[in-house]
């Protein structure tokens, strides 16, 4: 699985190039509580190499040469003699061309960066952490535009040109008319901060290549370098949905004939390559639920000759905080709705020319967090939750998902008194509602990196001839189950489970059903999977319509240790065969759970890979490797407990899986503990990156002593 792995993460570099007006993602996962601001915690002690610094890159996407003017300040960092400023500084840079800006001797830090250009009024600025690595200087790319375009009016009327008066709706026709690439940026002077664009009930339709829209101001709010909680948006798109036409309709219970099927309803549309939306806090406001018309509701749509789509550092909010009836019976088709967050259908994106969303969150759609149809989607370090029918869907014809260090939660659950973790009065919206899905030969996901939690229903979930693979994935919390696959056609290794966990779930870890089971650890290669928490003779259930064992070999298991007697290198394999699997004595028939991996073993400990490769305080850190401990830390938790995995992940006395920093030349734990798999952890930075850092994991052995990783140097460029 190297191999697949390793073609992700180039997508995510892939990724990051095309990003255009904005320097690459410096954010990490979303983190599910409020943290402290930048600069009250602790820093990495930089070292006095004298070696941060930036390196502007400078692509001019006009048919002129153009002149730049780059500057930057420091907002936050630790005492340092070294510049808290530059320029500015003016680089011409060639038509079609592009140029380099070196800046070195920078004091570390998060940095306010910017770009002007006098000729097309471009003025953009980007929040980015400056990290002292002495291996390479810190990247930022600005691409200079032909064009730039104000709105500077909030209402959605207009007469579809800028001049004196300039609307959403008139700045997205006037692109058409302009020299390539186009600029849209707000006139916070005209329009107030926030900035307020109301009552969009209409498609607007972005058709012009490589138009982006940006609602970052002057201060580089929303900041990609703080948690999302801490984010503040100085732009705010607001949607309204249509209603029902007439009241015939309302009294049609199957809700199929709709007459307003093509009345769409306010979505930012793009129809073009390379459209990018940055910045944006977009939503929504419904009519009374029984009133909302089956027409296009979702909030960013992507469509035919769209690839490289991009959405990054944006709150998406579907507005249904207040809609607490929204569910559909098991078994039930309801209304030919879209209402997702995201939906690129028919755009063309392939894994080398992907549709994007990034370091972004996706919240309280009526439907999905995003839905693909023919089309790739690259989900990169989303906080996705409480969307009311599922996060993630992957549908015929050829839907496929890539998500990478995502939290998704608590889909198909509303929270009208905010977002997790304060959701005291939780509505369950679709009873049936999983996290991720695929569904119909052709669709797949590829889930690598994430936190799939606490849904109404199931986590992961494989239907009809889908395919995917779900590796370094922390499942928990679901009341039915944590990974389902209900596949009738296939191949067992087209699901593969490897470096993942599925505990804590209410009637099984995985299952499956009908003729195609999936791969857990075979033969060919150990699952390195944990399955812990959940039912006895639950943890992972074959109900087959086919006499086929499940395979799922080399994982972790609750029940590898006797009471008495215990190895810690050896699992009671008999044990864990009925006990977790549910398989007759002294056979494997159900499911093969042979080769098992004790987690309190003398087996190495080791870390691999980190990512994001930096963070700021309080954002989520994802740690790759093996050996690490998925059971002990689950003791005394509950499927209600699957963000108190810190309490029983400790370092003081070492317990579960323990992961350190070196800060200030102690070892410091992590803030915060959201994951832990055999092969993968997530947790939370107590420190800003401004240098190279050692990140090491510690896991108790049976015996009493402990295993130690080697350590890793994050922080890095």
């Amino acid at each position: 699985m190297a191999t697949a792995r390793c073609t992700r993460w180039t997508l995510l570099l892939v990724a990051a190039l095309y990003l255009t007006g904005c320097g690459a993602d410096d954010g990490g996962p979303v983190s599910a509580t409020p943290t402290p601001l930048l600069g009250t915690g602790r820093t990495a002690t930089p070292t006095p190499l004298g070696a941060a610094g930036v390196r502007l890159a400078l692509s001019n996407g006009a048919s002129v040469a153009l002149d730049a003017v780059v500057s930057g300040t420091r907002v936050s960092g630790p005492s340092d003699a070294r510049a808290t400023s530059y320029g500015p500084t003016t680089q011409s840079v060639a038509a079609r061309g592009a140029a380099v800006v070196e800046v070195p001797g920078l004091a570390p830090g998060v940095w306010l960066h910017r770009v002007a250009v006098a000729a097309t009024g471009q003025q953009q600025y980007r929040q980015a952490l400056v990290v002292d690595d002495p291996a390479s200087s810190n990247a930022q790319a600005w691409t200079l535009f032909a064009s730039v375009l104000s709105v500077n009016q909030s209402a959605d009327t207009g007469d579809g040109t800028c001049d004196q008066t300039c609307t959403m709706r008139d700045a997205a026709a006037t692109a058409n008319t302009l020299k390539r690439p186009v600029l849209i940026v707000f006139d916070h002077a005209a329009l107030g901060t926030p900035a307020q664009v109301e009552s969009v009930d209409r498609r607007i339709i972005f058709d012009s290549p490589g138009v982006t829209v940006d609602g970052t101001d002057e201060q580089g709010d929303p900041s990609p370098v703080v948690d999302f909680a801490q984010r503040t948006f100085p732009v705010r798109i607001t949607l309204r949905g249509t209603k029902h036409a007439t009241a015939e309709v309302l009294q049609r219970s199957s809700g199929k004939a709709c007459p307003c099927s093509q009345n769409y309803g306010g979505t930012l549309f793009s129809t073009a390559r390379g459209v990018a939306f940055v910045g944006l806090h977009v939503d929504r406001i419904y009519p009374p639920q029984k009133e909302i018309c089956c027409g296009d509701q979702t909030l960013i749509e992507m469509g035919k000759g769209a690839p490289n789509t991009r959405v990054d550092t944006c709150l998406l909010d579907g507005g249904g905080r207040a809609i607490t009836d929204a569910v559909t019976p098991k078994g039930n088709t309801g209304q030919a709705t879209s209402k997702d967050c995201v939906k690129p259908e028919h755009t063309g994106s392939t894994a080398a020319q992907p549709v994007v969303v990034s370091n972004s969150e996706l919240s309280y759609c009526l439907d999905r967090g995003v839905k693909v149809q023919n089309d790739f989607l690259l989900l990169s370090h989303n906080w996705i939750h409480n969307n009311l029918r599922c996060a993630l869907f992957a549908t015929v014809p050829q839907g496929s998902i890539d998500a990478i260090g995502n939290v998704i939660e608590e889909n198909g659950k509303n929270c009208p008194s905010g977002a997790p973790p304060f959701c005291d009065h939780q509505e369950t919206t679709r009873p049936d509602a999983p996290q991720v899905s695929a569904q119909g030969t052709g669709t797949q996901f590829a889930l690598d990196g994430n936190v799939v939690r606490d849904g109404p229903f199931t986590g992961v979930f494989w239907q009809v001839g889908s395919t995917g693979t779900l590796e370094n994935t922390f499942v928990c919390g679901m009341p039915i189950t944590g990974v389902l696959s209900e596949r009738q056609v296939g191949q067992a290794s087209g699901a593969l489970m490897r470096g993942s966990a599925s505990v804590l779930n209410g009637r099984s870890g995985v299952e499956a059903r009908n003729n195609v089971g999936i791969d857990m650890g075979s033969d060919s290669g150990a699952g390195h999977n944990a399955f812990a928490g959940n039912p006895a003779r639950a943890q992972v259930v074959n109900s087959l319509q086919v006499a086929d064992a499940l395979e799922a070999q080399g994982d972790q298991w609750q029940s590898c240790y006797p009471a008495q007697g215990a190895n810690a290198n050896q699992c009671d394999v008999d044990t864990i065969s009925v006990e977790d699997a549910g398989n007759p004595q002294g056979n494997f028939s159900a499911v093969d759970v042979r080769n098992p991996e004790p987690q309190q073993s003398n087996g190495a400990v080791t870390l691999t890979s980190a990512d994001p490769t930096r963070v700021a305080e309080g954002q989520l850190l994802g740690l790759t490797g093996s050996g690490f401990d998925a059971i002990t830390g689950l003791d005394g938790l509950t499927p209600d407990d699957c963000a108190k995995l810190a309490t029983t992940n400790t370092c003081t006395p070492l317990h579960g899986t323990c992961v350190e920093f070196q800060l200030d030349g102690a070892w410091t734990p992590a803030a915060d503990v959201l994951a832990v798999t055999p092969t993968f952890v997530m947790v939370r930075a107590p420190f800003t990156c401004t240098a190279p850092v050692q990140a090491r994991v510690r896991r108790a052995v049976l015996s009493g002593s402990e295993a130690v990783s080697n350590e890793l140097t994050i922080c890095r460029n």
